[in-house]
């Protein structure tokens, strides 16, 4: 099949459609700004481009550095974003440099940083319309697999809208492109393919750190779907064997080590009262009770106020559990779930939790965004209460992404519905982008209804 016949095959009679052409448009229409976080990747992308090196020591743009012996500063970052990115990168920064004012200093080099519009560009061409397509992909398959209509309709609106991970879609956090590598990892897992596995979790783990606690609940249920056998081990180790090295590359050149990573050698400014080397892997320390407490009920970055429906998810496990009917199906449920406790309790162990200024617990990224693929394979088993009730929670989920559209996803430690509001209600524009949001989804929500399409 050529290019051009898959993609006319994906959009033809695609019932995600709809929601994807939603999510373009806000996220075109809404441009996203990452701070310093974005900063220290674009600053690593710009050292590619112009020294050959990943080394940021003349592009400074904020303080997330780390240092090694040398004193040569690197991103406090996983580098895969910047691997994957680059090729795009290069041309957009050639193409826009000649038109904005920079300064250059006296090796020849731009200090200045990528500006507002190229910055949304190349955060679009890496993972809005990537991101975009792979819905439109993964509807389909799913329907294929034997899904309910209403099922992947809940799939596409929690994956797209009702997931901290989705709301950095437009902006270089990496959290979106990390979340959309997770979903492709539980994908590849429930249809036992195992290179892809390897890819995608080696990818996942080059584009966030926190992903090598995902490692073990992955191993667990690769041995529990293949009790006998041991064949898989090869082809994980193939798939992965490209961001493998793409990992021992980077972190040999910058810290000496593939053990080392940016977070050990990081700004001292993020040292939460003990030295890194005494903190696991440099950052994590024994979880407390209190920000566990925030992560799922507080107003300022809790489940409870960003994206219910996972939150709901977590307290329902045992039902969902005993409605499977396969291996695929517990396999991807014990991921998902281990994954996501594992991940809370790292988040609860370090003072930096609410992750500075971001809407929604941005740490758990990657262990959110599966789960809008993994409950859709049990809906049909669901008691008819409980899909209602995930169904009022994920529309709590999309209303508090309509206000992170029409407000900022760069929002302060507090009560984040409060913050919105308060801006949405102070100017026009903000109203505007709050009224729009819903006046297309009302549109997109009444053409599904009208033709037929949630049955």
């Amino acid at each position: 099949m050529t290019a051009k016949n898959w993609l006319k095959n994906l959009f033809v009679d695609n019932i995600a459609l709809p929601w994807v052409i939603i999510f373009l448009l806000i996220n075109i229409i809404a441009r996203g700004t990452g701070g310093h976080n974005e900063g220290a990747r674009l600053a690593t992308l710009r050292a590619m481009s112009e020294q050959g090196s990943f080394v940021i020591n003349k592009y400074e743009w904020g303080d997330d550095w780390s240092i090694n012996k040398k004193g040569e500063k690197f991103a406090n970052k996983a580098p895969g974003p910047m691997f994957l990115g680059f090729p795009v990168y290069f041309v957009i920064d050639t193409l826009f440099k000649n038109h904005e004012k920079a300064t250059i200093d006296k090796d020849g080099h731009n200090t200045t940083r990528l500006r507002a519009t190229p910055r949304a560009i190349f955060s679009i061409i890496m993972q809005v319309i990537p991101f975009a397509l792979f819905m439109l992909w993964l509807s389909k398959k799913l329907l294929v697999q034997g899904l309910s209509t209403p099922a992947v309709h809940f799939s596409m609106l929690a994956l797209l809208f009702g997931n901290t991970s989705s709301i950095f879609m437009n902006t270089y956090f990496g959290h979106g492109m990390a979340g959309a590598f997770a979903i492709a990892l539980t994908y590849s897992l429930y249809v036992r393919n195992y290179r892809m596995v390897g890819l995608f979790y080696g990818l996942t783990l080059l584009s966030e750190y926190a992903a090598a606690l995902v490692f073990p609940p992955l191993l667990f249920s690769l041995i529990y779907l293949n009790r006998t056998s041991f064949k898989w081990i090869k082809d994980l180790f193939i798939g992965g064997l490209v961001p493998g090295l793409l990992w021992c590359w980077y972190h040999i050149s910058s810290f000496g080590s593939p053990f080392s990573t940016a977070i050990q050698h990081e700004n001292p400014l993020f040292f939460q009262g003990k030295p890194h080397d005494e903190l696991l892997f440099g950052m994590f320390d024994i979880p407390k009770i209190e920000i566990l407490i925030k992560l799922l009920f507080g107003t300022e970055r809790g489940l409870l106020f960003t994206q219910p429906w996972i939150l709901f998810f977590i307290f329902v496990i045992p039902i969902i559990f005993r409605k499977s009917n396969s291996c695929e199906d517990k396999s991807v449920l014990i991921f998902s779930w281990s994954s996501l406790f594992l991940m809370i309790l790292m988040n609860s162990s370090f003072n930096g939790w609410h992750g500075g200024l971001t809407s929604g617990p941005r740490y758990l990224a990657i262990s959110l965004a599966p789960i809008g693929l993994v409950l859709p394979y049990f809906w049909t088993r669901l008691p008819s209460a409980m899909k209602s009730t995930f169904w009022l929670l994920l529309a709590i989920s999309i209303e508090f992404r309509a206000g992170v559209f029409a407000t900022t996803i760069m929002a302060p430690v507090e009560n984040l519905w409060l913050f919105q509001w308060d801006i949405i209600f102070s100017k026009n524009k903000h109203l505007l982008r709050f009224i729009v949001f819903h006046l297309i989804f009302g549109i997109a929500i009444y053409k599904i209804i009208k033709n037929n399409k949630l049955h």
